[in-house]
């Protein structure tokens, strides 16, 4: 019988899906993360905001720190159990745009690379140290 329980719970476990997908990203904002010597940071330059990431259901806001793009009629596809592809019209540039977003290998959700930089979901921001460029 104890088998039985131990077969049955492993296969429980075994059958729970892990993979990333469009509700790790949907409705969540992702800040861009910058390498220093101390490791990686949420770095604010003077006078800008953080690079971001606002992504919802139809639309996303990209916040280039001064200035933001706004992809709009987007369509999501699941290029693999850990990748995303977003394809919108990018309303400044009047273009089509691809957004690849991948789950870190690190294997934690909050941290995501979008077009192959670093980012964390605002959510879990206060995991990482916060570095403001100080104004001249």
């Amino acid at each position: 019988m104890k088998i039985f329980a131990l077969l049955h719970i492993i296969a429980l476990i075994s059958c729970q899906k892990n993979d990333f997908n469009r509700q790790d990203i949907i409705n969540h904002t992702f800040y861009q993360l910058t390498p220093s010597k101390s490791g990686i940071v949420l770095y604010k330059p003077c006078g800008a905001n953080y690079d971001s990431y606002k992504i919802k259901k139809n639309y996303i806001l990209h916040n280039l720190g001064q200035e933001y793009d706004t992809i709009k009629k987007i369509k999501i596809t699941q290029n693999s159990p850990n990748e995303i592809l977003i394809q919108g019209y990018n309303t400044n540039t009047q273009q089509i745009e691809k957004i690849i977003i991948r789950q870190t290998k690190e294997k934690e959700k909050y941290l995501v690379e979008i077009n192959k930089n670093k980012y964390i979901d605002s959510i879990y921001s206060n995991k990482v140290k916060k570095v403001n460029q100080a104004c001249n």
